[in-house]
């Protein structure tokens, strides 16, 4: 389940590396001057805006061929201390040590990818050289560390104090660690983002001065936490941010436990990530309480069934009941459920469990991809009865194999008659006497079949609305883009008279197979 709120689509932070504009462009150049009139000043904020373009600017190597121009472009690069302060240790130790030289007493970045690279440059030769300028280390990024390795690299961290150190992370491959990574806030009192894979940190203490926290394993197998620890370590996470938590492997998680109270609310959440089994994201969300503008990404890989993770008390998840815009992805092997506050032209997908949306009775738009096997199992009275305000229904079937078309008449049963019996929350969401009164656009693409009764149940369900809403044209638009077998004049003959049928009821009414003219545009 994925949840979003509108500041998701504002557009997102910078980094200072991606504004850097260059300090002093208002020194002013007479036109036509020697390249080496420009000011050192200028000339050096020049080289590190082009250093900084890079994606991600750590890696970006271009930059060494100012260099190479001249002579005078060389001394201004290599005497101006930021162009060095962010070391990506690849291949060999030249650069590195370059670096740490003519950096200076800035601060550092350093990234190390140990994992493929010449033994030179393994961590057993690289430790000894940064060492010294444990003082200076800002961000340390240790990628893919190979498994002979990681003792080092645990070693290495918990040796040394890092007083400036604000960002750490650490990726082991797929191994299994027994000790722990130990972050006293004595040795990194200036810890502010953490992001981990395979290693075990949940017996620190340094959490609560965190921003960021992302822990992942690759597979859910490796080091297991337990349940009580990692929800004890969630109430210390007072300024967290940003938090991930990936297919990471949970134990104890069959005891009964009562649910925290009060909850404990992670007021300064922006945005929440978890990957985990159904039962440990149910347990974690029952004793939290998510602020409704954060960003919230719920997957369990081992249920389907929202309900089997969603806590007991919807509000822990006020976004729930706020979200009026909304897609469903729901095919046999993969299910999404995504929703968000208002109109945006992101990919939204939602979940697989259509009566659910009996938490966001607020749903104005609603986009559902499905399979011709699970449109035919789905409920889409009691579906659609849930959302009345719905003004945007678009469905589209995707072609399985093995599995025949959806009979392309089943969707407009729930809009041309009431089913009975009718449960009574269904009753009570839905108290009007027509599916959808709001309903302005009705879009049905992909694998649908056409039956000859078609026609007859559109009209019908164009004629209920024009009589209960009493107005001449019921609909903006009304779309079939649908998949068509058979003889193409006698698809083409019905189609055109059912668009002729349906104009004066829709202001815009297309019926498309995917081999005419209008499905190749």
């Amino acid at each position: 389940m994925r949840l979003t709120s509108p500041c998701d689509r504002a557009k997102p932070l910078q980094p200072d590396h991606e504004n850097i504009e260059p300090r002093g462009m208002h020194t002013s150049l007479k036109p036509g001057a020697p390249i080496n009139d420009i000011p050192i000043e200028l000339l050096s904020e020049i080289f590190l805006y082009a250093k900084a373009s890079g994606r991600p600017p750590i890696y970006n190597a271009r930059w060494h061929h100012i260099l190479r121009v001249c002579r005078h472009w060389f001394v201004v690069a290599t005497g101006t201390p930021r162009l060095w302060s962010r070391i990506l240790v690849r291949k060999g130790l030249s650069n590195l040590r370059n670096s740490l030289v003519r950096s200076q007493g800035v601060p550092l970045d350093i990234c190390l990818l140990p994992y493929g690279i010449p033994r030179d440059s393994s961590l057993t030769f690289v430790v000894p050289i940064i060492t010294p300028h444990i003082h200076r280390l800002q961000r340390i990024q240790l990628d893919i560390i190979p498994e002979n390795q990681v003792t080092e690299a645990l070693a290495f961290l918990q040796a040394h104090s890092f007083p400036i150190l604000s960002a750490l992370t650490a990726c082991a491959t797929r191994t299994d660690p027994k000790q722990p990574l130990q972050l006293e806030p004595d040795r990194f009192p200036s810890l502010r983002e953490l992001r981990v894979a395979h290693l075990n940190v949940f017996s620190a203490a340094v959490t609560p001065q965190l921003t960021t926290l992302n822990v992942a394993t690759y597979d859910g197998r490796g080091t297991s936490f337990d349940l009580d620890a990692l929800l004890d370590v969630f109430v210390t996470l007072k300024n967290i941010e940003n938090l991930t938590l990936s297919r990471i492997a949970v134990s104890n998680t069959t005891t009964p436990r009562p649910p925290r109270y009060p909850r404990v609310e992670l007021v300064q959440l922006r945005s929440l990530t978890l990957v985990l089994h159904a039962p440990v994201l149910k347990r974690l969300l029952d004793d939290f309480i998510i602020p409704p503008s954060a960003k919230v990404t719920l997957q369990s890989f081992d249920s389907g069934v929202i309900d089997s993770y969603l806590p007991d008390d919807k509000s822990s998840l006020p976004i729930l009941s706020k979200v009026t815009v909304a897609r469903m992805h729901a095919l046999a092997h993969e299910h999404f459920f995504e929703g968000s506050l208002a109109s945006s032209e992101d990919n939204l997908m939602l979940a697989d469990s259509y009566v659910h949306l009996s938490y966001t009775p607020q749903v104005e738009v609603l986009h559902v991809k499905t399979s011709p096997s699970s449109s035919l199992e789905v409920s889409w009275w009691i579906a659609l009865s849930y959302i009345p305000r719905l003004q945007e229904l678009s469905i589209s079937v995707a072609m399985v194999d093995g599995e025949l078309a959806s009979p392309l008449d089943r969707i407009f049963t729930p809009f041309d008659a009431t089913p009975h019996p009718m449960t009574w929350e269904a009753a009570q969401a839905c108290p009007n006497p027509i599916m959808c009164p709001e309903l302005r656009r009705l879009r049905l693409v992909g694998n649908w079949r056409w039956t000859d009764n078609v026609p007859d149940r559109i009209m019908s369900f164009l004629n209920k609305r024009r009589e209960i809403l009493e107005e001449e044209v019921v609909l903006e638009e009304l779309s079939i883009d649908m998949y068509h077998e058979g003889w193409h004049g006698y698809f083409e003959e019905r189609k055109k008279m059912l668009e002729d049928a349906m104009s004066p009821f829709v202001a815009r009414a297309v019926v498309v197979a995917d081999w005419s003219p209008e499905a190749l545009e």
